[in-house]
């Protein structure tokens, strides 16, 4: 139930639950989960350890550091950064 593009490098112990949707020619590193239902645009760099709740778009482009956490059913628009050990509890509109 999951879809991932093409030429995306995930790294091990990532856990990607039911129905995520990963673009293309994008990085996931060790130790990262991404909730149910997650989308994800294309180029999209996720560091390691991060914990991506349910139901969240993430824009291409966007940049996810070490130790962030995002909260469930939020919009992440494209090019957004999300720093290392951030808590996002409202949605990032840049596009």
């Amino acid at each position: 139930m999951t879809s991932l593009g093409v030429g995306n490098y995930l790294q091990e112990s990532v856990i990607i639950q039911a129905a995520v949707r990963i673009g293309n020619n994008s990085s996931i590193h060790i130790g990262t989960m991404v909730g149910h239902e997650t989308t994800s645009g294309d180029s999209v760099f996720i560091a390691h350890a991060r914990s991506i709740s349910g139901s969240v778009q993430i824009g291409d482009g966007v940049t996810v550091e070490t130790n962030a956490t995002i909260l469930p059913r939020l919009k992440i628009g494209k090019w957004a950064t999300i720093g290392a050990g951030s808590v996002v509890i409202v949605g990032l509109s840049l596009s």
